[in-house]
């Protein structure tokens, strides 16, 4: 019963080490990029439910002026990098 006991706590630390300090990594390197104000949890949803469907390109282009040809854009779902123009990506 121990070594079940010791092998599942070994589990677990191994799951929440990868889990908590993959994602502060990732959320470090998209700290990086501009972004547009985000509500906590829901990020930018509420934005794009205050739009039409031809809104939500007028205001994704207002973020491109404002924040530049790279900014990035969350929601509960996850983050996502906008790229505007090709001279964004790299090879």
């Amino acid at each position: 019963m121990e070594s079940l006991t010791l092998y599942f706590g070994a589990i677990l630390s191994i799951a929440i080490y990868f889990l908590f300090f993959y994602k502060s990594r990732t959320v470090k390197m998209l700290e990086k990029i501009p972004s547009p104000y985000q509500y906590p949890i829901v990020g930018i949803i509420p934005a794009f439910l205050s739009t039409d469907k031809y809104g939500l390109l007028i205001l994704l282009s207002k973020w491109a002026e404002e924040f530049g040809s790279a900014f990035t854009v969350g929601s509960i779902f996850g983050h996502t990098v906008v790229l505007n123009e090709s001279s964004s990506v790299e090879v």
